[in-house]
């Protein structure tokens, strides 16, 4: 079954590459942007997903990683789920990371999926997959 064909609709975000030059579902909606400044009114999804964003292209980059958390929980619905792949397991230990992630739990509810290891950096390291469940508020 086509995207087309399930009714859904499909947002990519990317800041540069001419999507013309690439094939991409037919249903998708190609706009420029970052992830720390999406070009999206609150709750717009259901679900995103990051393959390969601000963690994997800007290590260690705290505002950067600030920004991108709280973009893309404000852009989702509540219940709606978030996807960020890849994560390492530098990432995923490294001090800083871990604040930011703690300073969303009222928000949000993070799961984070052992993958595969791999080599990153002349090291053997676990890479993980982050799903974040956006909470309802009450009240």
């Amino acid at each position: 079954m086509t995207a087309k064909a399930t009714g859904a609709e499909f947002f990519t975000v990317n800041p540069g590459i001419d999507y013309r030059d690439y094939t991409k579902p037919e249903a998708a909606v190609h706009t420029t942007g970052l992830v720390q400044e999406l070009p999206f009114a609150d709750e717009s999804f259901d679900m995103e997903l990051a393959h390969g964003s601000v963690p994997w292209y800007l290590p260690k980059v705290e505002s950067e990683y600030r920004a991108m958390f709280s973009e893309m929980l404000r852009t989702v619905k509540p219940n709606g789920e978030i996807h960020i792949y890849p994560i390492t397991e530098a990432m995923y230990n490294d001090e800083v990371f871990e604040e930011i992630v703690h300073s969303h739990i009222d928000d949000a509810k993070f799961d984070f999926e052992p993958l595969e290891k791999r080599m990153i950096q002349g090291q053997n390291q676990q890479v993980y997959r982050l799903k974040i469940t956006k909470l309802e508020k009450n009240g």
